[in-house]
């Protein structure tokens, strides 16, 4: 049993179920508050799970493994601060400890430590977590909720890189290594038609401006299944967009469950072609990004930051070309403009 787990975890119902569960777990931070946690993808027996009012993304990152569909991306509320809840059930299988990468925008520490969590199920699946300083111990038991340890800024990170969990799976093989890992399938696609209202791009609320980046509150609400975020097409069929545009030159899209969507198609954004999809995994397709000029106000940007939000929630982050505050307000109404180059 973890030493470290101070609060209950409900189950609604079992993981056989065919209708996915959510948990309710009382997290300790900044008081007691009840938060659900929600699954959001799977493999084989393996359910990945993150807190109601998280975000997370499987393409937007530079990495190997997200650009394969086998990895996702948890983003914690900051109400939560630096606390990591187990995404998981299972056991400590073992904790490496290696020497990320290092950069010259922010302090990093020197080492980075690796958690591998042994799953239930036979033959047993190894999920690997990274971007926590660990809590827990080899050998502990962790059921989802649990804490894991302290997220960290990575040198992983670019500038623009908020803090999260960076969840993988894979078999019984060279579990250090970077390739490997099993795709993710998304879970809460349905067969209903993607749900949007509003302009995509014009009269975009500023709710934050920090130094590495501004937030947008989205106009549209787009949703399907449990999660929102901004909306495409691909072809004649909507979807949600996940990735960095165009700065990782590639993304994906999360589409209803019956889709015609078809490898050469084009994806589009606000009518603007932003890519062409490549690959098709399951409900996402992964697409190759275009060259895109991208400005807010005349202001050039390196590029939008786009992710799948499980609430009403959903943000549009701008990343200026350089660490930097942009010239805008809390409250300021700005447009954005997409053109290809």
């Amino acid at each position: 049993m973890v030493g470290m787990r101070i609060y209950k975890c409900l189950f609604i119902s079992a993981f056989k179920s065919k209708k996915a569960p959510s948990i309710i777990v009382r997290l300790p931070i900044r008081g007691t508050r009840a938060v659900e946690l929600l699954p959001i993808a799977e493999v084989n027996d393996v359910v990945v799970c993150a807190p109601e009012d998280a975000f997370i993304s499987f393409y937007n990152s530079p990495y190997y493994s997200h650009k394969g569909g086998a990895a996702i991306d948890i983003y914690l509320s900051h109400r939560d601060g630096d606390f990591a809840p187990s995404p998981i059930e299972g056991r400590v299988k073992k904790i490496y400890r290696f020497k990320p990468p290092t950069l010259r925008f922010f302090p990093t520490q020197d080492r980075e430590d690796l958690i591998i969590l042994e799953s239930r199920g036979r033959p047993a699946l190894y999920v690997r977590l990274l971007h926590i300083v660990p809590s827990v111990k080899v050998g502990d038991q962790v059921s989802v909720g649990d804490e894991l340890g302290s997220l960290i800024r990575s040198g992983f990170f670019n500038f623009w890189t908020d803090l999260h969990i960076h969840v993988d799976v894979r078999g019984n093989g060279n579990l250090v290594r970077a390739k490997g890992s099993l795709p993710l399938h998304p879970l809460s696609s349905q067969d209903k038609a993607l749900e949007s209202s509003g302009d995509i791009f014009q009269g975009l609320e500023v709710l934050s401006v920090q130094e590495d980046y501004t937030l947008l509150k989205a106009r549209n609400t787009s949703r399907l299944g449990r999660f929102w975020g901004v909306g495409c097409t691909v072809g004649e069929t909507g979807g949600l967009l996940d990735g960095g545009i165009p700065h990782y030159s590639c993304g994906g899209v999360y589409l209803p469950t019956s889709t015609s969507v078809h490898v050469g198609e084009k994806v589009k954004l606000g009518g603007t072609i932003i890519g062409t999809v490549e690959r098709l995994d399951g409900t996402m397709a992964f697409f190759r990004g275009e060259p895109l000029w991208i400005s807010i106000n005349d202001h050039k940007l390196r590029g939008l930051s786009l992710y799948l939000f499980l609430s009403d929630q959903q943000t549009i982050k701008l990343i200026p070309e350089k660490p930097m505050k942009l010239p805008f307000h809390t409250g300021e109404s700005v447009d954005i403009s997409i053109q290809p180059m």
